[in-house]
């Protein structure tokens, strides 16, 4: 039996089809909550996405270099995955509130104590704190979301709400560089983090999923599952392969066009996640209609040939092109995967399951941070790009091999309500 939910429509992970009226109401997306939480998740990460190209800059600023770059992009992103698990145990059992409405001022704090603290150690001691405290946020955030969108259109959800993901990464990345060059890094840390404040009022005006005890209560199995849930896994993987790449783009891009001269490193940002939300639009229809295969083998070879464009060009033309194929990539797998990994999730297990594809993402971007400035310091920025793809060819084959013959794969969630 469901819990009782705070929010006017529940995504019902195993609703009848012969609900009547109930179901109908089910099929609403554009309620209030909904905006709420897509308003929340645009403040959150246009705050961070201020910082993903700038904050390079800022290490190099304090001594630091591309070695540094990659291994404070990995501490980041390691940092947040440590604090996923966390996340989902407190969201599923404790509260669905607190991690947002107590997170998201510290994260302000944080990205406003880089001004004070001019070290380099210390900024990578206070950058690993945001990651961690970040991280839970929106676990939070995402968990929120999947209380709120109807399963029947849980694919299409997901994909408007990751669609102001994309808008702020269209509009933030260069907004960041500019004002880093225009005003320095003190108005930069500054306005990031009134966009986390902003972010936090918001969050506050959100109804949130009451725990349900007996839920909480009925739960066993070891630690390994209470922190994860197994269901999340074979999509959790797959993303994992996936986006590997995504970390040498997302620690490297500006860097890279700062030292060939070839275009903009915000430029390149903004053009990804334009075509990334418009893929947003029609991408989750068509995955709630048809699952996630086609999506998923699309998007790996969109994210190969724009690794291919980026080794391989030599001028704008291809470099730009590289971030249409990262956008179209971006906009097909992650609303895909995302509901694959929840598909077959009972409500009491959101928070869980969430965390588990989440912290997939987040070892993803570590360790392709952390891999990419290896590879960089030993051949350079061509070759390394080039190596990178080889990721997004394991990503095809684990799901090729393994993750579509799993019960959370579409097919065979839809035999299983036959």
């Amino acid at each position: 039996m469901h819990s009782p939910l705070a929010v006017k429509h529940l995504y019902q992970p195993n609703e009848n089809k012969d609900a009547g009226s109930a179901a109908i109401l089910t099929e609403q997306l554009w309620t209030r909550s909904f905006c709420y939480i897509c308003l929340l998740e645009f403040l959150i990460y246009i705050s961070s996405h201020m910082l993903m190209p700038t904050f390079p800059f800022y290490i190099k600023s304090l001594g630091g270099n591309e070695l540094i770059v990659g291994f404070v992009a990995g501490a980041y992103a390691f940092a947040a995955l440590a604090m996923r698990p966390l996340a989902g145990w407190i969201l599923d059992t404790k509260s669905r509130s607190k991690l947002l409405i107590c997170g998201l001022p510290i994260v302000g704090s944080i990205i406003v104590a880089y001004n004070f603290i001019p070290v380099l150690a210390i900024a990578i001691m206070l950058r690993v704190m945001h990651g961690f405290i970040w991280s839970g946020a929106t676990t939070a955030s995402n968990t929120a979301a999947c209380d709120i969108i109807p399963r029947t259109r849980f694919a299409e959800g997901m994909g408007f709400f990751g669609m102001t993901n994309s808008i702020s990464m269209a509009i933030a990345p260069a907004l960041g560089l500019v004002v880093m060059k225009a005003l320095g890094f003190h108005i930069l840390f500054v306005a990031s983090a009134g966009m986390t404040i902003v972010s936090f009022l918001v969050a506050r005006r959100l109804n949130y999923q009451p725990i349900n005890k007996d839920m909480v209560t009925e739960r066993g199995g070891n630690l390994f599952h209470r922190l994860f849930n197994v269901d999340a896994l074979p999509a959790s993987v797959v993303e994992f392969f996936s986006i590997i790449s995504y970390g040498s783009i997302n620690s490297f891009i500006a860097l890279y066009a700062t030292a060939t001269g070839l275009g903009s490193g915000g430029l390149f940002f903004t053009i990804m996640a334009v075509f990334s939300a418009s893929t947003r639009l029609f991408s989750g229809k068509l995955t709630d209609r048809h699952g996630e295969a086609l999506m998923v083998y699309f998007a790996n070879l969109a994210y190969l040939a724009a690794l291919l464009l980026i080794a391989l060009g030599h001028n704008l033309i291809t470099y730009y092109s590289a971030a249409v194929c990262f956008g179209l990539g971006f906009g097909t797998s992650i609303p895909a995967l995302q509901a694959m990994a929840v598909r077959i999730v009972p409500v009491h297990r959101r928070g869980a399951a969430m965390s588990t594809f989440l912290c997939s993402f987040d070892i993803a971007i570590g360790l392709g941070g952390i891999i990419a400035g290896i590879l960089i310091t030993a051949f350079g920025y061509r070759t390394m790009y080039a190596l990178m793809g080889i990721s997004t060819i394991i990503s095809i084959f684990t799901y090729m091999l393994w993750a579509r013959k799993t019960p959370s794969a579409y097919k065979n969630a839809q035999n299983l309500q036959v």
